[in-house]
């Protein structure tokens, strides 16, 4: 079998950095493979991405020991334009991949820039809607797209090119499970049957395992392990990681069970939200939400679950302000929210975004923590100790002085986690915390939820973990097609855990 790609990197290093960021990274990808790759949070693998996408050096510039060859051709004289239609990459930010008036446009655009024939186009752009389950989204704006949807869009603008290698950097953080899986499932039968190759960074091994021919595990920078056994894969990464996962894995569960103990006592039969008969429709949209009456109670952990494009956001929004109802009313802390501004609802609810990067707006990441009290002109003796306060919470203290942008994912995510809950707001909806972290970030977060919980913070959760959901929340609530198709306790599971 001829190799596709031959990765042989000894180091990687970016301007001003002593120490190298990748090293003695060697190894081939072949036709028909589904790789994938796993790893501690920032161990690397976003940015062997970007080097095997050819984005490293040529659009961001690092010095590179060692070569990278695709089709026998070093990929470093290679231009980026001359890699469309030859190496397809989506990356953790799906909406940087979307920027045309519908999606339509947008997943026309490569092969337009390619100028294929127009019936070429329309073939793979149809072609590319089914394989990504978004019949009927053709002339819909990338904004009204749930999380989940646009991951969806922005894979199948990758494979409008046909692209002989496919890399996908977290590019399934936010799809709900069913739909990820199927979507697995083809590509696996994508690579078998066309001799293509994927590379999947995914942090779900267990899951990924019944679909990939290979793992590979990586740790600060560089490869500890490599296997073609399928289904076997998940094991040794499992075996890889086990050290961190278990002590995170364990910390959850004190944290669970306290949570389960202090629960029963922190919720009380008052609502604090009360949504009656809430409709809305985004403009020239079928309806969102249709008909959704219920009670939240003060103090209650709530996991809101469904499918993308379910309504779960578009509910979470009408929390605060953001979002205003078609017909209906939601009352949050005895406010009406449709008379109340964004700004005065955020007294009473914290928000935590998919995605962090649409709530920076500092220099630095003390800065960003402490922008909410420094609005609201809180004296500045106060502002420093709660900001402290949250650094050491998060473990932050080292990239105080840092440019959120200059974070990881993880790192960002939890300074946008810190930032919501400064203000000590009395709600906190939190979408998809855990989807871009590693098993131990993931817990750690959970901890930190389940404990504000445990001290009175009614948690209002928006999640495609299950695992998260049935550990951590005493309610789940499931949304379909923009109703509340069910809408359980697990109080009495929960108080069996606790008691174990």
């Amino acid at each position: 079998m001829s190799r596709m790609m031959t990765v042989r990197i000894d180091s990687l290093h970016y301007p001003g950095g002593s120490d190298p960021v990748l090293r003695g990274l060697h190894f081939d990808v072949n036709p028909g493979e589904f790789i994938h790759v796993t790893g501690a949070s920032e161990s690397g693998k976003s940015v062997l991405c970007r080097i095997l996408a050819g984005i490293i050096p040529s659009f961001e510039p690092a010095a590179i020991e060692g070569e990278v060859l695709f089709c026998g051709r070093n990929l470093a004289g290679w231009r980026l334009p001359e890699l469309a239609g030859e190496i397809g990459f989506v990356g953790d930010d799906p909406l940087n991949q979307l920027f045309c008036a519908t999606l339509k446009e947008d997943l026309a655009f490569g092969p337009c820039s390619l100028l294929l024939e127009r019936p070429q186009i329309v073939e793979s752009v149809k072609r590319a809607f089914r394989f990504v389950g978004l019949n009927g989204c053709e002339n819909r704006m990338s904004e009204t797209l749930s999380g989940g949807e646009i991951q969806r869009a922005a894979i199948a603008s990758a494979l409008t090119l046909s692209p002989k290698l496919l890399i996908l950097d977290r590019a399934f953080d936010q799809i709900d499970h069913s739909t990820r899986r199927d979507l697995w499932c083809k590509l696996d039968r994508m690579c078998s049957e066309q001799g293509k190759a994927v590379i999947l960074v995914d942090s779900r091994s267990d899951e990924c395992s019944a679909f990939v021919h290979r793992t590979i595990v990586m740790e600060r920078g560089t490869l500890t392990h490599d296997t073609n056994r399928r289904r076997a894969s998940a094991s040794v990464a499992g075996k890889a990681l086990l050290s961190v996962a278990s002590g995170a894995g364990s910390h959850a569960r004190d944290g669970r069970a306290q949570s389960c103990r202090s629960r029963n006592k922190k919720i009380n039969a008052d609502p604090i939200i009360t949504v009656k008969d809430l409709w809305f429709r985004y403009q020239d949209s079928d309806f969102a939400l249709q008909g959704i009456s219920l009670e939240l109670l003060r103090g209650e952990f709530v996991a809101i679950v469904g499918e993308n494009g379910a309504g779960k956001t578009t509910l979470a929004k009408h929390f605060n302000g953001l979002l205003r109802p078609s017909t209906g009313e939601v009352i949050v802390n005895g406010l009406a929210v449709k008379d109340c501004t964004p700004a005065r609802m955020s007294d009473h609810v914290g928000y935590l975004f998919q995605d962090p990067l649409m709530q920076v707006c500092s220099n630095t990441v003390r800065e960003e923590v402490g922008f909410g009290l420094t609005v609201r002109k809180t004296p500045s003796l106060i502002v420093n100790e709660r900001v402290e306060s949250m650094l050491k919470r998060f473990d932050l203290l080292d990239v105080a002085d840092e440019h959120p942008y200059r974070l990881s994912r993880s790192k960002l995510q939890r300074v946008a986690l810190a930032s919501c809950m400064v203000n000590e707001a009395e709600i906190l909806v939190v979408d998809e915390p855990t989807s871009a972290l590693d098993y131990p970030r993931n817990r750690e977060i959970m901890a930190l939820l389940t404990r504000e919980n445990s001290e009175g913070r009614t948690i209002i959760m928006i999640t495609h973990d299950q695992v998260a959901a049935e550990h951590f929340c005493g309610r789940i609530i499931v949304m379909k097609q923009g109703r509340v198709e069910s809408d359980s306790s697990r109080g009495r599971k929960l108080e069996a855990v606790a008691r174990a």
